[in-house]
Parts: structure tokens; C-alpha cells; sequence
């Protein structure tokens, strides 16, 4: 008689906490508000064009500054050595 195999596959687990969920519907929000804001401040502009850019070109000089940020950090974070022929890397602790 045959046995039946039961179903072993398992559903990614979400690592989300309720802190973290609260964290990304308050950074969604703050988003939202961005663009919002943004918007309006098109829309009251005498040259929309020019404004629209403007905002588009601040937006993405904090988002490069972010960036840069996380990078700088992921470089402190790590260390390079050298001993003669062997080239390393290792993490460094805080």
C-alpha cells in the first residue's frame, strides 16, 4: 500500500516585527507626504518645469547622500590586510 508523502513545503518566514512594520508604513507615509509636498509646490509654481526639476534634482542629491552614507559605513565596517602574497578582508567589530 502506498504512503502518501506530506506536503514539507514551508512558506518563507517574514522577518518583519511590529516595530519593523511600523517603521515602513511611517517611512511610506513620510514618502507620500514628500511627494505630496512636492506636487503642490509644482503646482504653485509660476515655471512648473523649472520647479518640477529643481525638486527632482533635490530629491536625488539626499538620496545620493544616503547612499554615500550607507557606503562609507559598509567601508569602516571592513577592514583589508596584507601579509606579503595574500591579499584579505575581514569584518571589522565596533
Amino acid at each position: 500500500m502506498p504512503v502518501k508523502k506530506a506536503k514539507t513545503e514551508t512558506k518563507p518566514r517574514q522577518c518583519k516585527t511590529a516595530a519593523t512594520a511600523k517603521l515602513d508604513n511611517a517611512f511610506a507615509a513620510a514618502l507620500a507626504e514628500l511627494e505630496k509636498l512636492a506636487r503642490e509646490r509644482i503646482d504653485k509654481a509660476k515655471d512648473p518645469v523649472k520647479v518640477g526639476r529643481d525638486t527632482a534634482d533635490q530629491i536625488r542629491a539626499l538620496a545620493d547622500r544616503v547612499e554615500d552614507e550607507l557606503i562609507e559605513q559598509g567601508l569602516t565596517l571592513t577592514e583589508a590586510y596584507d601579509s606579503h602574497d595574500l591579499i584579505g578582508v575581514g569584518l571589522g567589530v565596533l
